[in-house]
């Protein structure tokens, strides 16, 4: 289960001060991925997906989503290309996307 405060400490990771500030969109996106949300890569999928597009906190959200998909990489012990990781974020970002059946197909491609 992914919490609020471990996104907050991902957050100040990076270098940022861990300022929400869509807070009730943060609690529901948790509330719902880990509730309802079956599989770890749907669950990821989903959370990044929200992070981005509600910009959940101030600033930083890619790079926190960045963490998110090293962290199910790493959780799953899954080789990856690392270049793609913050491709996946920044596309989800300018594109706009919110199917997560094509970002989960960006992630499935970040696998070596």
């Amino acid at each position: 289960m992914i919490s609020k405060h471990h996104l907050i400490e991902l957050n100040e990771s990076i270098g940022e001060n861990g300022q929400i500030i869509n807070e009730s969109s943060l609690l529901f996106i948790l509330d719902y991925a880990n509730n309802n949300i079956k599989t770890e890569l749907k669950r990821t999928a989903y959370l990044i997906s929200n992070i981005i597009n509600q910009h959940i906190f101030l600033d930083g959200n890619k790079r926190v989503c960045c963490l998110l998909l090293i962290e199910y990489f790493e959780r799953n012990k899954v080789l990856y290309i690392n270049k793609k990781i913050s491709r996946i974020c920044i596309s989800i970002s300018k594109n706009n996307i919110k199917d997560l059946r094509k970002i989960k197909f960006m992630i499935k491609n970040a696998i070596k």
